[in-house]
């Protein structure tokens, strides 16, 4: 993975600790470790000429003055060479007593411009550099040399921010949002978490609340005539039953792939899906982990080329409690994972393909699915298999499916509208009070309770309570907040932060169809045993979403005492995401273990529960009608 290594070396202490590390990464992977340090005898000589005006008057003679400036460019430059030599022959040293292959690098310039120039030009496989070097402060969070060659290097960058090393049971984390170089961190951690012995986890975060407060904020700026076009109660529904489900099973789908990757290596893999701004989830993981090393891309999956460093990298090279391993490297993850954990054909589009001459089944597959990923969709529609093979099939054989130019070029099905009625209506499960949109389900997937026993929850819920404080939503809708509720949530100082605070708590609500806010609701949400002003307003990963236990958890700990679940089948089911989906992992595999007869849920049971929570997903979200076409 790494043949040449590369360290920059001030002596500072976190270059020493980069040394000792790029020393230990070496050695596992039988790399040789290039050291180097940077002089800047030309600045030096610079300076000296802009203070000779300033010298004492003896020394501004001319004949005096030639002398000086020749002592001082032989000094300053021998001196600055001399203090290279002995750095280099301390990196090289430490290489003997390890065993490890050393080249030392002596280079001239300004710092980061000759530390940028040597990797651009170079094949070094990683740098490893301290985030402070000799020029730190108490209130440095990031040193110009490491940040400049963070944003312009194009190389793997692990920065060091950690005095000690790690115990060997702090893992490594990687975060995925399914860019290339989230794939190429993977990657990296894979290989990590195999020559340290170290636990590799995965963790993904998507945000499900900037909408309800660009929402907020949008209802004051927008006129009435404006806010009534853009239908801000439609935005919301739309907002909470689609596009926000539908991020979540994009950001589930990149951590499936990534448990199968690393199955593929025998490695296990802990993975974790947190809602919230990623930056802020991440270091949040990382405070509460404290891991080896965190990996990201040094940009993201919304980054484009132009971007020396995304945002979230930005944030964590700042403000990581740990040492940060920003990638620049760029991979894929396999197609076929990514269609097995993402993608879903729709009945006609399996159809379709299966028109197909049977000889080209296989590779028309393949290609359309390879289509849909790089188009971006999620569901194989006959357009989209029309679209995907319009251009590989034979005539003879795209007539004989039925692919015309009228299906390539977009045309749309007919398609009955939805109802208004469709949009408003909830079911609410009263054993456990699971919402499901739309239509009343045949059974909760939650709990098992029969559909037929759900109530309809509206829009306006049930009646107020005269100890209820009516507040309104952006878009209008009432909600009763208990006066306990808005004394918990008035205890955060900060406006901002308070206001955010209460759209978390809103939107959990209307999610599951309340209209009131108790504060159990909002302690849960808020994460009650926090702080107030300060982590009182982060969500407790999927605790929001009111697992009894919430993430982490002893209960989750090891398989319930009751028989019924093996240890192998208990690891498969915390490999989805804790809270909400958790439960309804459960609730599919342990009644997919009745439907067979099964006595022990062994890990190929669990499996197929699995496979058959992702196939309800799937019928839940191919059920919502088109908000395209429901004027949502």
């Amino acid at each position: 993975m790494f043949e040449r290594i590369y360290v920059p070396f001030d002596n500072s202490e976190l270059s020493q600790r980069a040394l000792a590390l790029g020393i230990e990464l070496a050695g596992r992977h039988e790399a040789v470790l290039v050291g180097s340090h940077v002089y800047a005898a030309k600045m030096h000589d610079w300076r000296f000429r802009a203070l000779e005006s300033g010298l004492p008057e003896e020394y501004q003679k001319e004949n005096e003055l030639e002398r000086q400036r020749v002592v001082h460019d032989s000094l300053i430059t021998s001196g600055l060479e001399l203090i290279t030599d002995s750095y280099l022959e301390v990196m090289a040293r430490d290489c003997a007593s390890a065993g490890v292959p050393f080249e030392g690098v002596s280079l001239e310039g300004r710092n980061w411009q000759a530390l940028v120039r040597d990797i651009d030009q170079s094949a070094y496989g990683l740098v490893v550099m301290g985030a402070l070097g000799l020029g730190r402060t108490e209130n440095s969070l990031v040193g110009t040399v490491c940040e400049r060659v963070a944003r312009r290097a194009g190389a793997d960058l692990w920065v060091v921010r950690k005095l000690e090393a790690a115990p060997p049971e702090a893992p490594v984390v990687v975060g995925l949002d399914g860019s290339e170089r989230a794939w190429g961190g993977f990657r990296l951690g894979l290989e990590l978490a195999r020559s340290t012995g170290r636990p590799l986890v995965s963790v993904a975060a998507f945000d499900p609340y900037f909408h309800y407060t660009l929402f907020d904020a949008l209802k004051s700026a927008l006129t009435s005539k404006a806010q009534e076009v853009f239908k801000f109660e439609q935005q919301e529904r739309l907002h909470e039953e689609i596009i926000d489900s539908g991020l979540a099973k994009i950001y589930q789908s990149h951590l499936e792939v990534a448990a199968k990757l690393a199955e593929d290596e025998g490695l296990t893999l802990e993975t974790r899906l947190l809602d919230g701004k990623a930056a802020e989830k991440l270091l949040e993981f990382a405070r509460q982990r404290q891991p080896a090393v965190m990996i990201v891309g040094r940009t993201g999956i919304h980054g484009g080329k132009e971007i020396d460093l995304g945002g979230v990298a930005e944030q964590l090279l700042r403000l990581a409690p740990c040492d940060l391993l920003l990638v620049h490297r760029e991979e894929s993850a396999p197609d076929a994972y990514v269609a097995e954990a993402s993608i879903v054909w729709s009945e006609e589009g399996r159809a379709r393909l299966d028109k197909a001459p049977p000889q080209m089944r296989g590779v028309a597959m393949a290609a359309i699915q390879r289509f849909a990923i790089a188009e971006g969709f999620t569901m194989i529609t006959s357009s989209v298999v029309d679209q995907a093979l319009a251009g590989i099939l034979p005539e003879k054989a795209r007539i004989a499916m039925g692919i015309t130019p009228a299906n390539v070029h977009g045309g749309q099905p007919a398609g009955q509208e939805a109802s208004g009625e469709g949009l408003r209506l909830s079911y609410v499960c009263p054993e456990c009070h699971y919402t499901h949109r739309f239509r009343r389900p045949e059974i909760c997937p939650v709990c098992g309770e029969r559909g037929a026993a759900f109530r309809v929850a509206t829009g306006s819920g049930e009646a107020l309570s005269a100890e209820t404080v009516e507040m309104e939503t952006f878009d209008g809708v009432t909600l009763g907040w208990a006066p306990e509720s808005l004394a918990r949530l008035e205890t955060i100082s900060d406006y901002f932060l308070r206001k955010r605070a209460r759209h978390k708590v809103e939107k959990t609500a209307r999610s599951r169809g309340l209209s009131r806010i108790d504060p159990s609701l909002v302690d849960e949400v808020l994460g009650g045993g926090n702080e107030p002003g300060e982590g009182a307003v982060e969500m407790a990963g999927e605790a929001a979403r009111g697992v009894e236990g919430g993430p982490g958890s002893a209960a989750e700990a090891a398989p319930p005492t009751a028989p019924g679940w093996s240890d192998a089948g208990w690891a498969r089911l915390l490999r989805a995401p804790e809270g909400f989906m958790r439960s309804k992992a459960r609730a599919c595999i342990e009644a997919h273990a009745r439907d067979i007869g099964a006595d022990t849920i062994t890990l190929d049971v669990a499996e197929a529960g699995m496979a058959r929570a992702r196939e309800k997903m799937a019928s839940e979200m191919d059920a919502r009608p088109d908000p395209h076409r429901s004027g949502a």
